[in-house]
C-alpha cells in the first residue's frame, strides 16, 4: 500500500491463441476484428 491505496505491479505475456468460441463471443459483443485477429496469432503481448 502507498498512501492508502494498493498498487499492483506485474506483467502478462498471451501463452496461447483464444479459442474461436472466445472469438466469436468477442465478435458478437463488438471487439473489432483487426484486435481479434492479434489475439488469434501466437505472439507476446505484454501488458
Amino acid at each position: 500500500m502507498e498512501d492508502g491505496k494498493f498498487v499492483i505491479e506485474g506483467h502478462h505475456e498471451q501463452v496461447n491463441t483464444i479459442s474461436d468460441s472466445l472469438a466469436k463471443r468477442f465478435l458478437e459483443n463488438g471487439m473489432p476484428q483487426a484486435v481479434i485477429e492479434r489475439l488469434r496469432r501466437k505472439e507476446a503481448q505484454i501488458a
